[in-house]
């Protein structure tokens, strides 16, 4: 008679499978699950082992003691662990597990790499997101646009606007509207607000047309460096353009007016 005081494994990953469908919400929830695959040894397998560490994430607490018994964690449980740091408050502790991946020679993709910049331009780490950078341009992936985006928005976060513009330059043909605006924004935050406007002409001139997000950093531009007539031109175009009643466009319109002492 067989032994129907566990499932069998298939029956196991088939309700693995459906309790990540309707997802995990809780970290309760986090831990009958895993609990359950320890019952059914399914720890020993790595899709359903990744599966639980992804679902984890919502407590990296709890993720992190999953991975650090994982013997042999995998590029994927890697890549997890990086983006979830990324966005929690301890960012800079993407920074070891990223060591500690390349120290297994487990090849990098472009996943690993932006999951790591981001951390880096949270917790502000210079030095550390230059020398990802230079991995990535070794590697190979540094052509994705996600990833030159990633590296763009980290060098203006840290104010590196001379190595952002480096970023923007180097294959200025595959730069789209979030890269100019990313950049843009990276200006306004150092007040360089000629340079945001230049940008602004050559974005036009290439065909691209202006986003909501473009028109809030010419204004703050304008705004900033007391430029009133150029403001008063912006409002007009972004009435033209249809963004005139948008709510961010207006309080920044309000902002913008005040500053330049137009109550």
């Amino acid at each position: 008679m067989a032994n129907t005081q566990f499932p069998t494994i298939s029956h196991a990953f088939h309700k693995l499978t459906l309790a990540l469908k309707s997802s995990c919400k809780t970290t309760s929830e986090i831990h009958q699950l895993h609990s359950y695959m320890i019952k059914t040894s399914l720890t020993n397998h790595p899709f359903p082992l990744s599966k639980l560490l992804a679902a984890s994430t919502i407590d990296m607490d709890y993720a992190s003691t999953i991975f650090s018994y994982t013997q042999n964690p995998n590029l994927f449980m890697f890549n997890t662990m990086l983006r979830g740091y990324s966005v929690s408050p301890f960012s800079n502790k993407a920074l070891p597990i990223f060591n500690e991946l390349r120290k297994r020679g487990i090849g990098l993709d472009r996943f690993s790499l932006i999951a790591v910049v981001k951390a880096c331009g949270t917790s502000l780490e210079v030095g550390f997101g230059r020398g990802v950078h230079g991995i990535a341009v070794k590697s190979g992936n540094g052509m994705f646009v996600d990833l030159s985006n990633t590296l763009l928005r980290f060098y203006c976060v840290c104010r590196r606007i001379e190595d952002a513009c480096k970023v923007f330059e180097e294959f200025p043909e595959r730069n789209d509207l979030m890269t100019w605006n990313i950049l843009m924004g990276g200006c306004v935050l150092v007040s360089k607000h000629c340079l945001v406007f230049e940008l602004f002409s050559k974005m036009c001139c290439v065909g691209i047309k202006a986003s909501v997000t473009t028109m809030l950093s010419l204004l703050c531009a304008a705004g900033d460096g007391g430029n009133f007539v150029l403001g008063k031109s912006l409002h007009g175009y972004c009435i033209k353009i249809g963004f005139g009643c948008n709510l961010n466009v207006v309080t920044v319109l309000i902002d913008m007016y005040a500053k330049t002492g137009r109550v």
